[in-house]
């Protein structure tokens, strides 16, 4: 049978739609398709090109061979190898986040400052109970 890979994303493949308290977000997604013969194949595997996919709650858009994602969210890439049942060919799924995705979960210096609130408390305390601690001590020579 024949399918194709925008109707199998696009009814499949997307994923990520959630609520901020300001309405609902949805998130694009870059899928990179790759195919390859199991490895016991009399011939050998033969990997084809990367094929690239630009995912929306409205479908899935062919962008051309080659992996042409937004390479400062590669290190975000999840994995899946996908194989059809009676079938020699591993299909491997590339998942990359697009900005959109990763602007929408508003990135801030908020834990960082709440962190570094909760140290200096932590060091005023301890500063506290020693001088507290060295009076006493004074005290009891005295």
């Amino acid at each position: 049978s024949l399918f194709s890979w925008e109707d199998l994303l696009s009814s499949s493949a997307y994923p990520v739609r959630r609520s901020t308290g300001h309405g609902s977000v949805t998130a694009d997604i870059f899928v990179v398709v790759t195919s390859k013969l199991s490895e016991g194949f009399p011939n050998g595997s033969y990997p084809s090109g990367p094929a690239t996919y630009y995912v929306t709650e409205h479908g899935a858009v062919f962008r051309g061979m080659g992996r042409h994602i937004e390479q400062k969210h590669a290190d975000m890439m999840l994995k899946y190898d996908f194989k059809l049942p009676f079938c020699d060919v591993v299909y491997t799924f590339e998942v990359y986040p697009t900005d959109l995705l990763c602007n929408s979960y508003g990135v801030s210096n908020t834990p960082t400052f709440l962190a570094l609130i909760a140290c200096c408390f932590v060091v005023l305390s301890t500063l506290v109970f020693f001088i507290y601690d060295y009076f006493v001590n004074y005290r009891q020579k005295v």
